[in-house]
C-alpha cells in the first residue's frame, strides 16, 4: 500500500467524485489493486508539491514556468476575493487533507483561503486537456462539501487554474448552493454504500479505472461488442453507442496484457507465454560527435547527415525556453519568427471526438 493510499485509509477520495457518481461501485471494485501512474501524473505531482513549498522540490524548465503560473494566477484569485490580502491575510490551508463526516471520504483541496465565514478554493491542473470549468467541476462540488463540513463557511468561491490550456475560471457559491453541494455528495455516498452497488461503465468512469481488467460490468460490453461480425452494417444510430465504449475497451484490452505480464515477471506459469527481453532502442546522445566521427571516417559529408537528422519543434522550443528564460507561449513564438517557413507543417489525419455539451 503507498503513501496515498495510507492517507485514505481504504475511504473513498474526493479526487474520484466524478467518476464516483457515474458509477457507484467503482469504489468497491478497485480495492485492494494496485494504483497506476503515469509520466503525466508524476509531473503534476510535482508541479504540486513545488506551489505547496517551493523550497521542498527543485523544477526546472517548462515544470518551473507552471508551477509559477499556478502561483501567479493563485495571487489573483486572492486579491479578487480578498482585496486586501496583503493588509489583512486570511488563514491559508495548502495541501491539508480533509475528512467529511464520519470519515467517509477525504480529500486534499490544493489551497484553500478562509476569513470571515468567506473561502477561496483553488485547484491545480497542469495537463494538456481542458477540464471543466469551475463552474461545472463536480470534483470541486466534492471539495466544497469537504470544505464546508470542516469550516463554518458562508460563502466559498471555487477556482480551477490550468495554466496550459486557458484563463482560470471561478464560480461563487452562497449557503444554498453549498448546501445543494453537500446533498449532491451524500446521495453519492448513499449508493456507494449500499451492499451491491451499481457498476455502471462509461468514458469518465472508466478512464483511470483500476478495475478495468475484471469489471464484469464492462466485460458484458466487450461481449456485445465481439457479436459484430460485419463492421459495414453498423447504422449511424449504433455506432454512436459502439465510439463511446471503444476507447474503454481498448484500455481494458491493455490492462490484461498488462496484468499478464506483472504475472509472468512474478513467476507464475500461464499456458503457452512467455516474457522476452525487449530489443534495445538505439540513439545518438551527441550529434555532432556523431557527425564528425562519421566524416572523418568518409562515410557521409556533413550535408548529408543533417539530412539525416529530424529536428522535435516541441523540443527545440523548450531549449530555447530554458536558454531566454521565457515561458512555453513566448519560446514558441521566438521560434517561429526564427524559423518561418523552415517548420514544414503536415496536416494529420482527421479524429474523431465527442461533441462537448
Amino acid at each position: 500500500m503507498n503513501q496515498i493510499s495510507n492517507e485514505r485509509q481504504g475511504k473513498p477520495s474526493g479526487s474520484n467524485g466524478p467518476s464516483y457518481e457515474k458509477c457507484s461501485g467503482k469504489f468497491k471494485l478497485e480495492q485492494g489493486l494496485p494504483n497506476e501512474t503515469s509520466s503525466a501524473a508524476a509531473e503534476g505531482n510535482r508541479i504540486h508539491e513545488w506551489c505547496s513549498d517551493p523550497d521542498s522540490i527543485k523544477l526546472e524548465g517548462e515544470e518551473l514556468d507552471l508551477a509559477k503560473e499556478c502561483l501567479s494566477q493563485r495571487e489573483m484569485l486572492l486579491g479578487m476575493v480578498f482585496n486586501d490580502y496583503i493588509d489583512n491575510p486570511p488563514q491559508y490551508i495548502i495541501e491539508k487533507r480533509l475528512w467529511y463526516h464520519r470519515n467517509r471520504f477525504s480529500g486534499k483541496p490544493d489551497f484553500i483561503a478562509l476569513r470571515d465565514g468567506r473561502a477561496l478554493l483553488v485547484d491545480y491542473k497542469c495537463g494538456r486537456i481542458p477540464v471543466e470549468r469551475a463552474e461545472r467541476n463536480v470534483q470541486l462540488k466534492w471539495y466544497v462539501a469537504l470544505v464546508a463540513h470542516v469550516y463554518n463557511i458562508k460563502e466559498i468561491v471555487v477556482a480551477i487554474v490550468q495554466p496550459r490550456c486557458s484563463a482560470s475560471t471561478l464560480h461563487s457559491l452562497d449557503k444554498k448552493g453549498i448546501t445543494a453541494c453537500r446533498n449532491r455528495v451524500t446521495r453519492t455516498l448513499r449508493r456507494m454504500e449500499a451492499p451491491n452497488p451499481t457498476l455502471n461503465p462509461g468514458p469518465v468512469q472508466c478512464k483511470y479505472c483500476k478495475a478495468k481488467a475484471i469489471c464484469p460490468a464492462l466485460q458484458k460490453k466487450q461481449e456485445s461488442l465481439a457479436t459484430i461480425k460485419d463492421a459495414q452494417a453498423i447504422t449511424p444510430m449504433q455506432m454512436s453507442g459502439i465510439l463511446d465504449f471503444l476507447p474503454i475497451i481498448e484500455d481494458r484490452c491493455k490492462a490484461i496484457k498488462e496484468h499478464a505480464k506483472r504475472m509472468l515477471n512474478d513467476g507464475a506459469n500461464i499456458q503457452g507465454w512467455q516474457l522476452t527481453p525487449a530489443s534495445p532502442r538505439r540513439s545518438i546522445n551527441d550529434p555532432e560527435a556523431a557527425m564528425t566521427r562519421l566524416d572523418s571516417a568518409g562515410l557521409i559529408d556533413p550535408n548529408d547527415f543533417l539530412g539525416a537528422c529530424r529536428v522535435s519543434v516541441g523540443k527545440l522550443q523548450r531549449a530555447v525556453g530554458e536558454s531566454m528564460s521565457v515561458g512555453p507561449g513566448d519560446a514558441r513564438r521566438l521560434v517561429n519568427n526564427a524559423l518561418g517557413e523552415v517548420i514544414e507543417e503536415k496536416q494529420g489525419e482527421p479524429k474523431m471526438e465527442r461533441i462537448k455539451e
